[in-house]
């Protein structure tokens, strides 16, 4: 994974410098929690890709449960207990699944509790199962009262009984919720309570459905590893998540306060969505806060670029970019329409969109616009592990130079109090 930066003549090296230097404490606080192994602070989420129990947890839970008949993994949960695994299965093949009709075990995400998606759920499942072997699901509520959550597992289990010993619980152990589902023994796994839901990417409540619907995990995780253990082998302070969070920072100083994750592989819209969650949920507070949003090359590229070229000047962007995906299709020598566009005679996909990036950056760098830069050899498990890693430890750190709590969400709660009053009195 490489990282670069095209400065605008806003911020000074120095001043990013300076940035990176006062974090050099939280540092170690980092290295002192990777040193004790173990789930004690709210940081030692960067533990999680080097504990081998996980995987071994998740073969044992869902070894009697999946096999060569399984079709429909339904995951249900919301938030941070959603959003790691749907932009996982969505980049390799969530976003393919309509072209790729016959592949299974496809994944079906509940997160939301709209009648429309529900009611074609229940719809899918009737028609095309014909034995509860065919279905996994996957619940997970760290708290065991996430109202969306339990609607939609009640809703499940109300319309097929049969699937209640079909489940795979990922629930607080402290929950009412919990006890429940071990009363009715149902597979029960305790979450680790430091670790909040949008850092759990690497944990067993993201890892199972993945597991379960044949991706290799490991190399998942092995790209988690090599960014914590590259971070902690360089001098403290200059790896590429503090360095990244201090870039952020100098900009959001200098109001610009929306940063832009500008994904030239459209299938990464969902891994997008889960920066979002993390970034938002962890900075916005305390009247502080940065606006996350996702753009899709190339088709967002007419209304993002004149926006950001021709508007005003509150951005910074980050671009990710496989340079080396999907190389194959290429137009031949001889078109059927010739003159229309030129110099797209013989030119591979990856040489369309090579050029179209290139300029983009240079309509950047044109109009002194700055940004970063994420480019991977390809859309991979072990690219995905690298860069979710890499940004959860950035927004750590950017937390921490905002002086807010990466880790609470106290706000969250206003929804749902209100939500749990007007259901009483209906």
């Amino acid at each position: 994974m490489e990282f670069r930066y095209k400065n605008s003549s806003q911020v000074s090296p120095q001043e990013i410098k300076t940035t990176v230097n006062s974090l050099s404490s939280y540092t170690k606080e980092l290295c002192d929690a990777r040193d004790k192994n173990n789930y004690s602070s709210c940081e030692s989420f960067i533990n999680l890709p080097f504990d081998a129990g996980i995987k071994n947890l998740i073969k044992q839970s869902v070894k009697k449960k999946i096999d060569k008949n399984l079709k429909y993994i339904v995951h249900i949960g919301t938030g941070g207990a959603n959003t790691a695994t749907k932009a996982v299965y969505d980049a390799l093949y969530g976003f393919f699944d309509v072209l790729d009709p016959t592949r299974f075990s496809k994944v079906i995400f509940l997160d939301n509790s709209d009648s429309g998606t529900l009611n074609k759920v229940i719809n899918l499942l009737n028609n095309q199962i014909k034995t509860p072997r065919e279905v996994l699901i996957h619940v997970v509520s760290k708290s065991g009262v996430t109202a969306e959550t339990v609607y939609n597992f009640e809703l499940m289990l109300s319309t097929f009984p049969e699937f209640e010993q079909r489940v795979i619980a990922v629930v607080g152990s402290g929950s009412r919720f919990y006890e429940l589902l071990k009363e009715k023994n149902v597979t029960t796994i305790p979450v680790l309570e430091k670790i909040e839901d949008r850092y759990s990417a690497f944990s067993v409540r993201s890892l199972l459905t993945l597991f379960a619907c044949g991706l290799d995990i490991d190399l998942f995780i092995k790209g988690a590893k090599s960014i914590v253990e590259k971070c902690l082998q360089e001098s403290l302070g200059w790896h590429l998540p503090v360095v990244s969070a201090s870039i952020i920072f100098n900009h959001y100083k200098r109001d610009k306060r929306i940063l832009d994750n500008f994904f030239f592989n459209p299938e990464l819209e969902s891994l997008g969505k889960w920066y979002r969650q993390v970034l938002a949920e962890s900075v916005g507070k305390d009247g502080k806060g940065i606006t996350p949003t996702v753009s899709i090359g190339t088709k967002d590229l007419h209304s993002v670029a004149q926006l950001t070229f021709d508007g005003p000047k509150d951005k910074l962007t980050h671009f990710f970019w496989a340079k080396n995906q999907y190389n194959k299709a290429t137009l031949p020598d001889k078109l059927s329409y010739e003159g229309l566009v030129s110099n797209i005679e013989g030119k591979s996909t990856r040489d369309f969109v090579s050029a179209m990036y290139g300029g983009v950056k240079s309509g950047y760098a044109v109009n002194n616009l700055p940004f970063c830069e994420i480019l991977v050899d390809d859309v991979s498990l072990y690219s995905l592990g690298q860069y979710m890693q890499f940004k959860m430890l950035e927004v750590v750190f950017l937390a921490k130079l905002m002086r807010v709590n990466a880790f609470n969400q106290p706000a969250v709660e206003d929804y749902k109090s209100a939500t749990r009053k007007i259901l009483a009195s209906h």
